[in-house]
């Protein structure tokens, strides 16, 4: 080359050499990072393993076999399934949040060291002012269901044609309980009005179009002799 070009070819070689040397650097920068990444890999699956095995643990018995789910823990309610002449006694709910403005039943949750006919015998009362002997009470249908998150057994229990009770008829009167057969439809009155709006008799063959659809459906499997269902998701 001329002595006018020597400066310009120097500036070249020298640019390529600059270059070559930022792509092996860029090159050598990658190699680790991947080196950098796989260990990281490695470790976060040492991690998830660590982590998952007293979970697989907990699940699984010493013998390798899988340990049950905790067991259920249901809520109990009963109701009440007053009848006379092809009608049955319904109460209109009001104020409590759940089903307002529906037909269910006079019913209510069983409390601890309650059996279900005292419990039935507890909620008449303070419903509807009906003073009913809890051996009076038979079981005519249980119902299995899911309530949003809660699990459901529902009984439904149905004042007999006589008192099975040992004490005589004076003795349950003198304890202001009354024998199935001799409840009154007078007696009855809404003992909770800001709780049920309505508390009154319906022919069963015309149920109110707002019934709740679990209690229609009992009153269904009850007239058919069914004495168990489920209703909705119970799993």
């Amino acid at each position: 080359p001329s002595p006018a070009q020597a400066p310009e070819l120097t500036h070249s070689r020298g640019d390529c050499v600059a270059i070559f040397l930022c792509v092996t650097e860029v090159i050598l920068i990658f190699r680790k990072m991947q080196r950098f990444f796989s260990a990281g890999a490695l470790l976060l699956r040492h991690r998830l393993h660590t982590c998952a095995a007293p979970l697989q643990a907990a699940t699984t018995g010493a013998a390798g076999a899988r340990v049950e789910p905790p067991r259920l823990r249901p809520f109990v309610a009963v109701y009440l399934v007053l009848e006379r002449n092809g009608q049955v006694l319904l109460s209109q709910r009001r104020g409590s949040g759940f089903r307002d403005g529906q037909y269910s039943m006079v019913a209510g949750h069983v409390h601890e060291g309650e059996t279900l006919q005292e419990a039935m015998a507890r909620e008449t009362a303070e419903e509807a002012g009906l003073q009913l002997a809890p051996e009076s009470l038979e079981i005519v249908h249980c119902m299995h269901r899911r309530s949003s998150d809660r699990i459901y057994f529902d009984f439904f229990l149905r004042p007999g044609s006589k008192s099975t009770s040992k004490t005589s008829r004076s003795d349950r009167d003198l304890a202001g309980q009354t024998a199935a057969a001799d409840w009154k439809v007078e007696d009855i009155r809404n003992c909770e009005p800001d709780k049920c709006s309505d508390l009154r008799f319906f022919d069963r063959a015309r149920l109110p179009s707002v019934t709740v659809d679990y209690v229609e459906r009992a009153l269904q499997n009850i007239a058919a002799g069914r004495p168990f269902d489920q209703f909705g998701d119970v799993n």
